[in-house]
């Protein structure tokens, strides 16, 4: 899997607006997520109810770090979205060193990071390449999904979708 989205996030990498692709209608019913920080697990469950923006990402995608620093204070406007970075690393070590080498805006947003070890998620959500985003309703159903780097345009659109029925902070 991981040979896989690499090779595929390289191929992400050279596009220059972020494409839509054609994504589940739903979450899958059962998923479980750990942090990078702590000993906490994330499951469906907690996320019922809840508008979510996943970034999928990954230790050794050069790009990730860009959409997850332009995509956390779009997010943090909205009090009642919750804002999801999701590795798709191996393992938890690897995962961790990435916060590391990123900008110190990105840094903080490892407190909110979770490890998608098997990939489950991602498979689930049809993630090919990296980076990619996902937005989904209260509902559990994909709204919106998006690879490579976004562009202004898809975060307006982003906002669009984050708008009706969440209240901004």
């Amino acid at each position: 899997m991981k040979k896989l989205i690499t090779a595929l996030a390289v191929a992400a990498s050279f596009t220059l607006v972020a494409p839509a692709f054609a994504a589940p209608k739903a979450l899958p019913s059962e998923f479980t997520l750990k942090a990078l920080k702590g000993q906490s697990t994330l499951d469906e469950s907690d996320l019922e109810g809840k508008t979510v923006v996943f970034q999928f990402w990954a230790s050794w995608c050069e790009g990730c770090g860009k959409v997850m620093g332009i995509l956390a204070p779009v997010v943090a406007e909205y009090k009642d979205v919750v804002f999801l970075p999701v590795s798709v690393d191996e393992s938890m070590a690897e995962a961790r060193t990435y916060f590391k080498k990123q900008d110190p805006a990105v840094r903080p947003l490892e407190a909110k990071a979770y490890l998608d070890q098997d990939a489950a998620l991602a498979s689930a959500l049809k993630i090919e390449a990296l980076p990619s985003v996902a937005v989904v309703d209260g509902k559990g159903k994909v709204l919106k999904s998006y690879t490579g780097h976004l562009n202004k345009a898809q975060v307006a659109e982003i906002k669009k979708l984050l708008g009706p029925g969440s209240e901004k902070k």
